[in-house]
């Protein structure tokens, strides 16, 4: 919930700079693009995340509105930031479009991405939690126990 609200502060904040700069702005590009892969920049996990959770964010703002202020989206969606890191800052990820061969990982110091987490259905079920990396050959979305599965993997080969 903290994390929700200091998104929409941070889109409000942006929303009020975004009305006195161009129209090239992070904000502005991340609710024009055509699609959410579309937002991609290589090597830019944070702004590319930050981007992806503006748009999703606004995204739920205008259904909200749309339905008079009533939260009647069925998924109930909540979106975590998530920084992968660890003490040697060498993250090796599969799946990565950094890497130039699929079979071998790329080496992060860091990679962000979003998780999304669907609360119930209509029926009330629990929905699968989701990945979305816009730097991975993975599905997008991905289900998350996919998305360990193929980004860590063990690292066999590396001597």
């Amino acid at each position: 919930r903290q994390l929700k609200l200091l998104l929409r502060k941070v889109i409000k904040d942006s929303e009020t700079m975004n009305k006195k700069t161009d129209t090239n702005s992070a904000a502005s590009t991340a609710l024009s693009c055509s699609s959410e892969r579309s937002l991609r920049n290589p090597c830019y996990c944070e702004e590319n995340v930050w981007r992806l959770a503006y748009r999703k964010v606004h995204e739920q703002d205008i259904n909200n509105h749309h339905n008079d202020g009533n939260n009647n989206n069925n998924n109930n969606e909540e979106y975590h930031v998530v920084f992968i890191s660890n003490e040697e800052k060498c993250c090796p990820m599969f799946q990565q479009l950094a890497a130039e061969n699929e079979a071998k990982p790329c080496f992060w110091d860091y990679h962000v991405i979003l998780i999304c987490t669907m609360n119930n259905n209509k029926e009330g079920k629990m929905m699968p939690t989701v990945v979305l990396d816009m730097d991975s050959r993975a599905p997008f979305p991905c289900l998350l126990q996919d998305y360990l599965l193929s980004s860590f993997r063990k690292l066999e080969f590396i001597e």
